[in-house]
This record gives C-alpha cells, sequence and structure tokens, in this order.
C-alpha cells in the first residue's frame, strides 16, 4: 500500500531543517542532480522578472520562490507540509507562504503572470 497524504506530511516536516542540506549538494542525490541549474531554468521560463507575479506552488522551502524573488518578480507561494513553510517564511522574509496545494489552492481568485513548481508534480497521480 501506498504512503497517504498524512505519511507525506510527517515526511516532509521531518525533512524540512535539512532539506537544502540534500538538494544542494556538491554530490549529487538521488534526483536532485543539477538542482540550482533547474531552478534558474524554470525562472527563466516562466518570464520571471520585474512587474511579474508568480505564483510557486509546492514550494517546499522556497528555493525557487527565492530565485524568482532575486530576479524582481513578486511571489506567491503555496505548500502543505507546516515545517517546509516555516523553512520557507524563513527564507522568503515578507512573501506570502499560503498553507495548500495543486488540488486546493488558497488564491484561486487571484490571477497571476506564471505558475512554477519544481519537485513536486510526482506527488500527484495520473488522474489527478
Amino acid at each position: 500500500m501506498g504512503l497517504g497524504h498524512a505519511d507525506f506530511m510527517l515526511q516532509f516536516d521531518q525533512w524540512a531543517s535539512t532539506y537544502d542540506e540534500t538538494v544542494f549538494r556538491a554530490e549529487p542525490v538521488g534526483g536532485f542532480e543539477e538542482y540550482g541549474r533547474v531552478l534558474h531554468r524554470v525562472a527563466d521560463m516562466a518570464g520571471a522578472g520585474p512587474a511579474k507575479w508568480v505564483l510557486d506552488v509546492g514550494t517546499g522551502t522556497g528555493n525557487l520562490a527565492l530565485e524568482v524573488l532575486r530576479r524582481g518578480a513578486r511571489v506567491t507561494a503555496v505548500e502543505p507540509s507546516e515545517a517546509m513553510r516555516l523553512e520557507a517564511q524563513r527564507k522568503l522574509g515578507g512573501v506570502p507562504v499560503l498553507d495548500g496545494q495543486f488540488l486546493a489552492l488558497p488564491a484561486s481568485d487571484v490571477s497571476f503572470d506564471a505558475v512554477v513548481s519544481t519537485y513536486a508534480f510526482h506527488h500527484l497521480t495520473d488522474d489527478q
């Protein structure tokens, strides 16, 4: 039997404080090879820059949101794990980091210039 939502949230809550150490390691680790390059590429493809407002879904600790901010864009981040949200809020300062996920976005009545996500889609099923 696969892991349920609560199981994933527990795993991510436990991982939050060491997540960045894992993804930014000098030696590639299971699926995070070229992590920084992926963040840059996604921000490029989203056209992140001044006067743009970007929604980052599944922000984790906020690494992609931080890359978007560095380019001068406005960011709203969404993350279902409470501990990951706290790490993202610590890193991102005043950027809104909202509780939510792909299938339950808290900002559904707002229009964004781009929606970005990295390392999160694999948590969805094919039907979702």
